[in-house]
């Protein structure tokens, strides 16, 4: 099958799922969060692996712990700077009074 078709499929999902997270308001149901939320871990959860295989598969054998430590890292500093960023718009938009 490869890696192209899961991770597009993936992506594509999770793209739907931010969609229909960003037109929630605060009248919004749970359960409306919730499909959203679960959404979003479907697509994430069908991309990660294909996208970990592709880059781990591109590295020479004799560099994949590199490979594989270099990836671990990229994910958590872009966990940490989008709980970062989630955080400064959030408080912004609560100081705005919306």
């Amino acid at each position: 099958m490869g890696v192209r078709l899961p991770a597009t499929l993936g992506m594509a999902i999770l793209a739907g799922g931010m969609l229909s997270l960003s037109r929630l308001g605060s009248a919004s149901p749970w359960l409306q969060i919730i499909l959203s939320l679960a959404v979003i871990g479907l697509g994430v959860g069908i991309f990660v692996s294909p996208n970990n295989s592709a880059v781990m598969g591109s590295a020479p054998r004799h560099r994949q712990g590199i490979a594989a430590g270099v990836l671990a890292t990229a994910r958590s500093f872009g966990m940490v700077l989008g709980v970062g960023f989630s955080g400064a718009i959030y408080t912004t938009v609560l100081a705005r009074g919306g």
